[in-house]
């Protein structure tokens, strides 16, 4: 993210404020509903108060990719999905982005992105062209319950792998990323992460699945949310599902473990339900695995 920051940092070294602050505020209120990005203030604020969370866990989110390979891009914004995948795989990656607003599409550029970018609202495509991963990075949101079928389906049909999807780790993000991941098993897809098995989520009505990644905020990020401490949680939801069923599943720790005197317990999700299994000092090389995990790990 280092090289991706200062690049931003260069983009909005002249920018005003206080219209940073304002369009900041605008962005929260938005990402809680729902709602796309309406102006260019918002669109460059973005980059400072969106982009470094975002990015940071949908590279969580590629890194449990089974395998790396081409990426389609819906709604791209301005590529977070392409820094993330190529700060995670070194070699060259074919990546398509497919984003409706032309300002991100040139923040993109600014950004140096090498992707192929395609304008367009992902409800109006008829096909998309056949890519290793589909991935929705934070876009699912946008879209009507409505208009999911078809586009759940088109993006099936394009995937050669799998589908990828990242959503906000509210309830609200929950939903939409359940209605999919419903969807796309009912289309004979496997799921490969987080979740152990295919079958219907155990979590209970009043609950949700997610899962949160930490990063460090930058002055500006800083100053524009009037933050104080010098990192943020991001909060996020995904699921991966496959062509291919896995190989080799694992448990997620879908809480903060409880590490206690001489035991831990591990909140995981696992092939036979929701369970909170307790590792103690006696289980010696999994209770220090244990003590070292954190939320979001497997085991």
């Amino acid at each position: 993210m280092n090289g991706l920051q200062q690049t931003i940092d260069t983009l909005l070294e002249n920018i005003d404020i206080q219209k940073l602050k304002k369009a900041s505020q605008n962005i929260t209120a938005h990402y809680r509903d729902g709602i796309g990005l309406s102006s260019e203030d918002e669109m460059l604020a973005y980059l400072i108060v969106r982009l470094p969370a975002t990015y940071a866990s949908i590279k969580h989110v590629l890194s449990k990719l089974p395998s790396q390979g081409s990426i389609l891009d819906l709604g791209a914004g301005p590529g977070t999905v392409e820094w993330a995948a190529r700060s995670i795989w070194n070699a060259p990656l074919v990546i398509t982005a497919i984003e409706r607003e032309m300002q991100f599409i040139e923040l993109g550029a600014q950004l140096g992105s090498q992707a192929h970018w395609i304008r367009g609202d992902l409800t109006s495509f008829k096909t998309f062209e056949p890519h290793d991963w589909i991935v929705f990075g934070y876009s699912l949101a946008e879209i009507q319950d409505q208009a999911l079928p078809a586009l759940l389906n088109q993006s099936w049909q394009a995937a050669e792998k799998g589908v990828v999807i990242v959503e906000p780790g509210t309830p609200r993000g929950y939903q939409k990323m359940l209605l999919a991941r419903d969807y796309l098993i009912k289309e004979g897809g496997f799921v490969a992460a987080p979740c152990p098995h295919s079958g219907a989520c155990p979590m209970q009505p009043t609950d949700w699945c997610h899962f949160s990644v930490r990063l460090e905020r930058s002055y500006l990020h800083r100053l524009a949310k009037l933050a104080s401490l010098p990192f943020e949680d991001e909060k996020f939801t995904y699921v991966i599902v496959t062509k291919e069923k896995p190989k080799n599943t694992t448990s997620p720790i879908i809480r903060p473990p409880l590490r206690r005197s001489g035991h831990v317990i591990l909140p995981l999700c696992t092939p036979h339900g929701l369970q909170n299994i307790t590792v103690s000092r006696s289980q010696k090389d999994l209770y220090k695995k244990a003590r070292k995990s954190d939320w979001g790990d497997a085991l």
